[in-house]
Parts: C-alpha cells; structure tokens; sequence
C-alpha cells in the first residue's frame, strides 16, 4: 500500500514514467479480465483496457492517495465499454 502511494505521488508530482509502468503492470490483468467479460473480443477488451489506462494517467492529479484496486477502475471500465458500444452501434440508429 505505501509502495503504490509512492508510485502515484511519483506521478503526480513528476509525472513519473516508470511510476506509471509500474502502476498499469499491477493492474492489468485484473482490469483487462473486468473488462473482456463486457466486450465481444480480445481486441475491443484490449483498446477498452488501453482507454482506462489513459484515463487513471490524465486524472491522476486529482487523486487523492488511498489504494487503488480494481473496484475502484470499474465505473470508468463500464463508460468505455458503453462508449464504445454506442460507437459501434451508431449506424443501426
């Protein structure tokens, strides 16, 4: 917990890149399963997971150091699959 504060703080403050490496290797695996039970395949799981991982990096400065966990990525793992959902769906409208 204080390694994974560490490495957030690291980003923040000096937008770290190893601290973010580091960040997205712990969580992965756990957010691309989270997420490749919402899509249909590997490669749209793959660009969703990429999309969260954007998203952690570019808010990160408004976190406020508690523990991450994979619960806490699933509200922004569902806005990308929807988004994307609607994305691929568009024309059926």
């Amino acid at each position: 917990m204080d390694e994974e504060r560490d490495l957030i703080r690291r980003v923040q403050r000096h937008g770290d890149r190893a601290a973010a490496d580091a960040l997205v290797r712990k969580y992965y695996d756990e957010i691309f399963g989270f997420v490749r039970k919402q899509t249909p395949g590997d490669d749209e799981a793959l660009d969703v997971t990429q999309d969260v991982f954007i998203w952690l990096l570019r808010t990160i400065g408004r976190y406020d150091p508690k523990p991450l966990t994979a619960f806490s990525f699933r509200p922004a793992c569902r806005t990308e699959v929807f988004a994307r959902f609607l994305e691929t769906n568009a024309d059926c409208a």
